[in-house]
């Protein structure tokens, strides 16, 4: 907890790890102790992300947080874990704004999830974390249309702006197997 930057997640899944094994008498002494340390709101948040819904109702009452803030919130996600776990990690990510970690989520669920796992690359510039989440050979295609959306964003780019690469966003589309972009770009280079 008070290293720089502080391990919040950890600590708690030490909590978790001491709450599985049984050890409820450690694991509440644990959890009394960050509550001490750390402002309730931040424990609470970084409780979801273990989605240990058991760890974050403990973390909750320890904290004295008012259960109408969040028994519908966590009731909601419980209905969403039901018909898809991948979908219930996913909101807890974006509600955080932890918007990598949802994009790993999305990515652990295969091309299902592609759609989704695409516009949120869009939005929020994450196409170098999604070229190394999703270079399996599994994900050939959709590697392919990550390459192709990065070239696109490049190439949208303000010519004075200093993340604006035509070198990069003519490769880009070379690795999309969009040859004719790519072609298009080089020889205007």
């Amino acid at each position: 907890i008070k290293q720089n930057p502080p391990m919040y997640l950890d600590a708690l899944k030490l909590v978790q790890k001491l709450k599985i094994e049984k050890n409820n008498e450690k694991a509440d002494s644990a959890l009394e102790f960050l509550c001490w340390i750390v402002k309730a709101d931040t424990l609470f948040d970084f409780a979801l992300m273990t989605y240990d819904f058991e760890l974050v109702i403990m973390v909750a009452k320890h904290t004295q947080k008012d259960p109408k803030e969040y028994l519908k919130y966590l009731h909601d996600l419980e209905e969403i874990k039901k018909k898809d776990p991948i979908k219930m990690k996913y909101q807890i990510n974006i509600d955080q704004k932890n918007y990598l970690g949802a994009l790993k989520e999305l990515s652990k669920g295969g091309d299902k999830y592609s759609d989704e796992a695409l516009k949120l690359i869009k939005e929020h510039n994450l196409y170098d974390e999604a070229l190394s989440l999703y270079s399996s050979p599994l994900y050939e295609m959709f590697y392919a249309k990550i390459y192709e959306n990065k070239g696109d964003y490049l190439m949208k780019l303000p010519k004075d702006d200093k993340k604006r690469n035509d070198n990069l966003a003519a490769m880009c589309y070379f690795r999309s197997r969009n040859y004719e972009k790519a072609f298009k770009l080089f020889f205007s280079l």
